[in-house]
């Protein structure tokens, strides 16, 4: 049910504002998946400069746009970022607060142009900060992983059988850390699971489990 100042932002609208940013914001990103259900869109693109964490761990920082052009969800631009290694993504945040999240209703394409310009200018600053977060939580021994995983779901309605994937994940890979645990919950993302909103979904949750180290 849709409220009576919903106006949908169409996902043209939005290509069309990334279209006209600078090309100093754009040109060392590169769009790596661009997925399409029959209620969101979501596109995902990574920065060409990797950083190093951990021993062998290098991620690519970037970000993630998601849509719905039915209001199934606002328009949001997530911090994200890609393990080169197994081509896991998480999606990130500073504190509580994310770099681009509107929900649908009257916008001029100005208004529109000047939101994406902001969130992806701010997005290496934010990287930082998130790196911070992420090199934190590779150093924090985890005393039962898989009790950590099952916290890290508690509430959200994610299939069970995706929980379970996670739990065995993190007990298999041998990474007791708060890093491991996020790493097992993107892992049954992207390789248990077909559902590109929940993968989102998942990869948020991985994210707000570093968030609270």
């Amino acid at each position: 049910f849709l409220g009576p100042n919903y106006q949908p932002i169409d996902d043209l609208r939005i290509m069309d504002g990334i279209a006209t940013l600078p090309a100093a914001l754009l040109d060392e990103y590169r769009f790596t998946h661009v997925e399409l259900t029959e209620t969101t869109s979501i596109f995902t693109a990574v920065h060409s400069a990797g950083h190093v964490v951990g021993d062998d761990e290098e991620l690519h920082p970037g970000f993630c746009l998601r849509n719905s052009e039915v209001g199934a969800a606002p328009v949001s631009l997530d911090d994200y970022f890609v393990n080169i290694r197994c081509l896991n993504g998480l999606v990130t945040k500073v504190g509580d607060k994310r770099s681009l999240y509107r929900r649908h209703g009257a916008i001029d394409d100005d208004v529109l142009h000047t939101a994406l310009v902001t969130a992806i200018a701010r997005l290496p600053k934010r990287w930082s900060e998130e790196l911070v977060i992420i090199g934190r939580a590779a150093a924090i021994d985890v005393e039962h992983p898989d009790s950590e995983v099952e916290l890290a779901f508690a509430g959200s309605g994610i299939a069970r059988h995706l929980v379970e994937a996670a739990q065995q994940e993190v007990l298999r890979a041998g990474d007791r850390t708060r890093w491991g645990v996020a790493q097992a919950i993107t892992w049954a993302a992207h390789r248990v699971n077909q559902n590109p909103d929940v993968r989102f979904e998942m990869e948020r949750l991985a994210g707000e489990c570093l968030a609270g180290t």
